[in-house]
């Protein structure tokens, strides 16, 4: 990719192949581009116009050939980065990540999106759309992990042939099931309860008067974390037990 920014002066620039004779020049004219910095005519995102030439191989030669418009003169800089545009290596839905809860796990980038580029690119990954603080790696370290830190992790590349989101991972935190009753019995014998676990892992809510005969208040599976649930029929005894299991019993 070359371009003229940083000069002072209208110009053209235009590229050709490598010939052995000038004459063979109007032949091999690959792109060019014009760049008028007195009334900032730019591309469409923002930059100088700019010749790009994809699916170069090692060794190949070029000519470039750079001037002030209609004879003008002054400060003309020609710039060029080599490199491949970063690619998207998943898009909405990426894989699961699975790990306990407490574990690690680590993220990449992908491999297309590590490009040779000068400068080289810039990383900064999100979480649910929340920045990741200080993450701006090629990869990602999550260490210690909990409820709190599963989500939909991407990377934003910067590199100078443009801007590009990986969708890398939904990382998924599994934690055991917890139940707790809120305090207070409600108007009509309602009683509250808080269900924690994986979303998606199957579970039975069950009650009991006397610890011997368990009837279900909830089966099915958890869609979220932590999950408000009622039982309706909490004021049919004066005493009530509850418990939870990871899946409903045969």
């Amino acid at each position: 990719m070359i371009d003229t920014a940083g000069s002072l002066i209208d110009n053209l620039v235009a590229v050709y192949r490598d010939v052995t004779s000038y004459d063979a020049l109007r032949t091999n004219l690959l792109g060019c581009a014009t760049n008028n910095v007195h009334v900032l005519v730019t591309s469409s995102v923002g930059i100088p116009n700019r010749v790009q030439i994809p699916g170069l191989n090692a060794g190949q030669r070029f000519l470039v050939v750079a001037d002030g418009n209609e004879g003008e003169s002054g400060v003309l800089q020609v710039n060029w980065l080599m490199g491949n545009p970063p690619e998207p290596t998943s898009i909405p839905p990426p894989p699961v990540a699975r790990v306990n809860e407490g574990e690690a796990t680590s993220l990449l980038a992908g491999d297309h999106a590590i490009t040779d580029a000068l400068p080289a690119p810039s990383y900064q990954w999100y979480r649910d759309g929340i920045l990741v603080p200080d993450a701006t790696n090629p990869w990602l370290d999550l260490t210690d992990l909990h409820s709190r830190d599963a989500g939909l992790y991407y990377v934003v590349i910067t590199t100078p042939f443009g801007i590009v989101t990986n969708y890398v991972a939904t990382v998924e935190v599994r934690i055991p099931f917890t139940l707790v009753g809120l305090p207070d019995r409600l108007t009509g014998g309602i009683f509250d309860l808080q269900v924690s676990g994986t979303p998606g892992e199957p579970f039975a809510l069950q009650s009991t008067p006397d610890l011997f005969r368990w009837t279900d208040v909830v089966v099915g599976a958890l869609p979220g974390y932590t999950v408000m649930f009622s039982d309706t029929n909490a004021g049919a005894s004066s005493v009530r037990f509850y418990r939870i299991t990871a899946a409903p019993p045969p």
